[in-house]
């Protein structure tokens, strides 16, 4: 199906490069995980989303260069709105997930839960469920 779609490797490449989740799913993919950022969720739906990373310094990021005419409040302003188009594109289910401790930059951190969760909170109810035994993954190609 390489050929007869895209002839060469180079046609295929194009594509994908210039390819983007507004494309739309083919009829095969409705069945599969879809994998974005906040800023190319925009616009687009999906039946469960989940947002991982909800701790503060994450989601706010607040480790700003200091660069740029933007203040830090107005930064996190702009995050807050990306949240709410992530929140926003859940049709059945929506999934929030913050890590109790996580590995940045090469240390391991433990950060409080993001300001967004408490803010959200206010308008519904949230769940926070006790963590579950890892799996017992083993390396190599999935």
């Amino acid at each position: 199906s390489f050929a007869a779609n895209y002839g060469t490797l180079e046609s295929f490449l194009d594509a994908l490069a210039l390819g983007s989740p507004q494309d739309g799913p083919r009829e095969a993919d409705r069945e599969s995980v879809t994998v974005t950022t906040i800023h190319a969720a925009k616009g687009l739906e999906f039946d469960h989303v989940f947002v991982a990373g909800l701790e503060e310094g994450i989601l706010p990021f607040t480790l700003f260069d200091g660069e740029g005419d933007e203040s830090a409040e107005e930064r996190v302003e702009e995050e807050r709105r990306l949240l709410y188009v992530a929140v926003t594109r859940a049709r059945v289910g929506l999934h929030l997930w913050r890590a109790r401790s996580r590995v940045f930059l090469g240390r391991k951190l433990t950060l409080p839960p993001s300001r967004f969760l408490t803010e959200i909170e206010d308008l519904i109810p949230l769940k926070d469920e006790p963590p579950r035994a890892r799996p017992n993954l083993q390396p190599g190609l999935f």
